[in-house]
């Protein structure tokens, strides 16, 4: 097992594509670490891997970026975030 370190913007989902490279191993890093999958994980935290290991997925995120929806290039939108579509939502 091994453990992976929580960094801004990522959700519990995200720790366990990046520790394990498996997400059917939410339930059981969810359990190994006494966390809901839905509770936000607490910044710089370290979380225990726990599932199958699937080495190529957890490379590419070694490698790069961290599993995470928002970077710190994103935020610069409106209210903080970036639009998909911004000719159609909001109009400013």
């Amino acid at each position: 097992m091994n453990n992976v370190k929580a960094k801004q913007g990522q959700n519990f989902f995200d720790l366990v594509l990046e520790g394990t490279g498996d997400i059917t191993n939410v339930l059981l890093m969810a359990f190994a670490n006494d966390v809901s999958i839905t509770d936000a994980p607490e910044i710089d935290n370290q979380y225990t891997t726990a599932g199958t290991d699937r080495k190529a997925i957890i490379e590419i995120f070694k490698n790069a970026a961290p599993a995470t929806l928002f970077t710190e290039t994103e935020n610069t939108g409106i209210g903080g975030l970036d639009y998909l579509f911004p000719q159609t939502f909001p109009m400013l």
